[in-house]
């Protein structure tokens, strides 16, 4: 067989492939270990002990999620986002400024729902469109 009708022959294999990838999920393993993850620097943050990268780190998750409910997955009021954003600006201005880095009560169970909604978003929305969403949520933010 030639090489390219050998190519040809595997082109319906390789369509399979990339249509299994776009609906393949999160192994629950890995989503629990984001969670995990991005949970300590918010409980870090809320304790009074966060760094720059604390903070950082659950505002990129914030845009995530942004992101991914503007795009269906789950439901979250543009407002709350908006204020938990704000929440993090101030964060991040005292945390320059006076070199303490932890968010406010309000914040931080603003964030703590978002949080919660992103755990669920890990589990119900398709790799392929996180990806997606991740590379949007860095674009906005100038990441």
């Amino acid at each position: 067989m030639s090489v390219s009708r050998s190519i040809h022959h595997a082109a319906p294999v390789v369509r399979a492939l990339h249509a299994r990838a776009g609906v393949m999920m999160l192994p629950r393993q890995a989503a629990d270990a984001l969670s995990l993850r991005y949970h300590l620097s918010l409980a870090v943050l809320d304790a009074g002990h966060g760094s720059h990268h604390h903070l950082s780190y659950v505002t990129q998750i914030l845009m995530l999620t942004y992101v991914l409910v503007e795009a269906g997955y789950g439901e979250y009021p543009s407002a709350e986002f908006l204020s938990a954003m704000n929440g993090a600006s101030a964060a991040f201005a005292r945390g320059q400024q006076a070199g303490e880095w932890f968010l406010e009560r309000e914040t931080a169970d603003r964030f703590a729902a978002i949080l919660m909604l992103h755990d669920q978003q890990l589990l119900s929305v398709p790799v392929a469109d996180i990806a997606i969403a991740s590379d949007r949520a860095a674009a906005m933010s100038g990441m």
